[in-house]
């Protein structure tokens, strides 16, 4: 130090271009220079790079193709299963009736079909609709007291006319399959019951009875045996549900219903002599 001076020693650790002058408490000059080294900030990125973004599209576009058509057939599938228990319910209405008349099912009645035969039974009009139909129920499905006949439906009914053929006379026989005369048939005439088909799927139709006894097979265009879709392996199949006469219901692929036996025949005649072979 001398005099009024001070200068600041050289291990300050500050280093300084300049000293600082202090006089009479006054400061002259003063002039730093920090010696710290400058920060290194790393570069920050808000969004995906465009190679990212399209590995990311890729991926969901793959999992789209794999899950879409798993998701689709699970549809199908519980669409199926769904109809098949709306078929069992008017399966067992129809064993319901039959136990409540001596064993007949529900007849042809020029006034009323089977569907408002059971009525009283199935209650819910719903229960005559499968879900793989676009039908409406007359616009009103919870039209609880509408009589069933006025109904849209899914579901068609065995009209046994080869039974009635040989066991009318050629004119009532002719009168029934217009409609115009009443007939029923008792369980006990059908002699296969584990094989013989009662309820169908139908195509959107107003007919109520199907009639195997019609020329060249005319009954299968009532008929929609491919409603459903299913997997089989890497072949995608169809088929439609059915119920029988001894109260089961099952699926049956597209056109097993008529070959190798004609399940909508009673008799053994119809039952073989009218049996349809078709690709599947």
């Amino acid at each position: 130090m001398t005099g009024n001076l001070w200068q600041i020693p050289a291990e300050s650790p500050v280093d300084c271009d300049q000293t600082f002058l202090l006089s009479k408490g006054r400061m002259f000059g003063i002039l730093f220079k920090e010696t710290r080294r400058p920060e290194k900030r790393m570069k920050r990125n808000n969004g995906f790079t465009m190679t990212e973004l399209l590995v990311v599209i890729a991926v969901i576009a793959l999992l789209a193709a794999l899950l879409i058509p798993t998701l689709s057939q699970s549809r199908n599938t519980a669409y199926r299963v769904f109809c098949l228990n709306n078929l069992h319910r008017i399966q067992l209405a129809s064993s319901m009736y039959a136990l409540d008349n001596s064993g007949f099912l529900p007849p042809h009645d020029p006034r009323s079909k089977w569907p408002s035969q059971l009525q009283s039974i199935l209650k819910d009009p719903r229960g005559l609709f499968c879900p793989m139909d676009l039908l409406d129920l007359n616009s009103s499905p919870a039209n609880f007291t509408a009589p069933f006949d006025s109904l849209q439906r899914s579901y068609i009914m065995n009209g046994f006319y080869d039974f009635f053929k040989i066991n009318t006379t050629s004119s009532d026989f002719t009168q029934l399959t217009k409609g115009l005369l009443p007939g029923q048939i008792n369980e006990s005439e059908i002699a296969d019951p584990a094989s013989t088909l009662i309820f169908g799927e139908k195509i959107d139709t107003n007919v109520f009875y199907l009639n195997v006894t019609l020329p060249n097979a005319g009954f299968l265009t009532v008929l929609d045996e491919s409603r459903h879709g299913f997997k089989n392996g890497t072949v995608v199949a169809t088929g439609a549900n059915y119920s029988m006469a001894d109260g089961s219901v099952t699926f049956l692929k597209f056109a097993t219903d008529t070959s190798p036996l004609n399940m909508w025949g009673v008799t053994d005649a119809s039952r073989t002599d009218s049996l349809i072979c078709r690709p599947r």
